[in-house]
């Protein structure tokens, strides 16, 4: 536990992904030919996805690019290892609605960001495996000031996307 938290420390995050898909390998390894090994294994990776969902909660999207970067990454990776895994395309969809805001940058309004918000209590209603992420994405619009804060939103968006993905995310 303590490797993993170093890695995502030391910005590290792609060996942060790597190192959990690699216990995935060993558990499948493990399957068939050593119980054991194989339920020590998955111990281990409900402790990290739990470490991971842990950290997650209650954030806000971050100001600071390398905070943005980290909670990105653990989000990413969280919400492709946890039990009820959010599919690629779900985030992508959300990432959409942000981005068509993001490009009438000339008329930004925080109006129309505040009008996502009932839209992601539905999507959060209908598919609960985007819970941690509309919890982070609602505080987040809360505190957003001008266009550059807005833009911090889109910028996590894309890293849990691409997190997500290289954890192993599906379609």
């Amino acid at each position: 536990m303590e490797e993993i938290e170093k890695l995502l420390k030391d910005s590290r995050h792609v060996e942060f992904v790597e190192q959990l898909n690699e216990l995935e390998n060993r558990i499948r390894e493990a399957r068939n030919r050593n119980k054991n090994l194989e339920e020590k294994l998955k111990r281990e990776k409900r402790e990290i996805v739990q470490w991971c969902g842990n950290y997650v909660k209650n954030k806000e999207v971050p100001l600071q690019e390398q905070d943005l970067v980290d909670l990105s990454c653990v989000l990413g990776v969280y919400l492709a290892k946890k039990r009820d895994e959010l599919k690629t395309t779900q985030i992508r969809k959300i990432l959409d609605r942000f981005n068509s805001i993001e490009s009438n940058k000339d008329k930004f309004d925080k109006s129309e960001l505040i009008k996502m918000k009932p839209i992601l209590a539905y999507t959060a209603a209908r598919n609960k495996a985007t819970k941690e992420l509309i919890k982070i994405l609602d505080n987040s619009i809360n505190q957003v000031k001008s266009f550059e804060d807005f833009e911090k939103i889109c910028e996590f968006l894309r890293g849990v996307v691409a997190y997500h993905r290289l954890a192993g995310g599906s379609d």
